[in-house]
Formats: structure tokens, C-alpha cells, sequence
């Protein structure tokens, strides 16, 4: 039998490996409590993952990941590095995602982001409810 820890871990290595964003994941994703102060956080000025954690009391592992799944996607950019009171290097990342409108268009879900880039990233078209009930 598996502990809760390997569960856990199970669950986040899935996570990261996913790549298959629906208008349901994005906009859940998006309104996570923690990746919305990443990305509320950023927006105008770039920050570093440990500034952002110590500011937001988000887990350090979990502000990791997170900003590692919004790279992934574009909505966070690494935009420089600078030198932490340790002397050590540490990335700065600032958001990507200059809107994002989640609605209903023709009886289907959609979510659309329009990145820093001038991108616009839509998703929706091929999720639907039957989706979610075969899981």
C-alpha cells in the first residue's frame, strides 16, 4: 500500500509531466490561490521564487513547481538574474499573461490568454463534459 507521501508525489510528477491544457485546467490552473499571487505578484515588477515565497508564505517546493508549469506554458517568463544577499545567483520572472477570459461560446467552454508577446493562446474546441464524466 502506498503512504500519502508517495501518493502526493505520484500526483505532482503528473502534474508537471501534463500537457494536455483544456479551458477546465487552464482556468483552474489560473485561479489556483497560489499561482495567482505568482502571477498578480509579478506583473509589473519581475521578483525571484524565494522573494515571492517569503512574501506570499507559499511552500518553496509548491512556488517551484508552480512557476516551473507557468513557464512551461508561457504565462511566466525568467527575464534576468541578479545576486540574493547570499551572494548567490536567483532567477527574477515576471508574467506573461497580460489578460485571460474564460466563457462560453457556442455551447463549449473556451479560455483564452492573450500573453506580454502580443500571442493569444486559446484553448477550447475540443473538451467537453463527456470528458470529465469518463474520468
Amino acid at each position: 500500500m502506498k503512504s500519502a507521501t508517495e501518493i502526493k508525489k505520484q500526483s505532482i510528477e503528473a502534474e508537471d509531466n501534463d500537457t494536455s491544457y483544456n479551458p477546465l485546467s487552464i482556468s483552474n490552473l489560473i485561479s489556483d490561490k497560489y499561482v495567482s499571487k505568482i502571477l498578480m505578484s509579478t506583473y509589473r515588477k519581475p521578483k525571484s521564487v524565494q522573494l515571492i515565497s517569503a512574501t506570499y508564505g507559499i511552500p518553496i517546493a509548491v512556488c517551484y513547481r508552480k512557476v516551473r508549469q507557468l513557464e512551461k506554458l508561457g504565462f511566466l517568463r525568467c527575464v534576468g538574474d541578479k545576486l540574493n544577499g547570499n551572494a548567490k545567483r536567483v532567477k527574477l520572472y515576471q508574467s506573461q499573461i497580460v489578460n485571460a477570459h474564460f466563457f462560453m461560446e457556442k455551447g463549449q467552454f473556451r479560455a483564452r490568454v492573450q500573453l506580454a508577446s502580443g500571442i493569444i493562446d486559446d484553448f477550447g474546441g475540443s473538451w467537453s463534459l463527456m470528458d470529465e464524466n469518463n474520468q
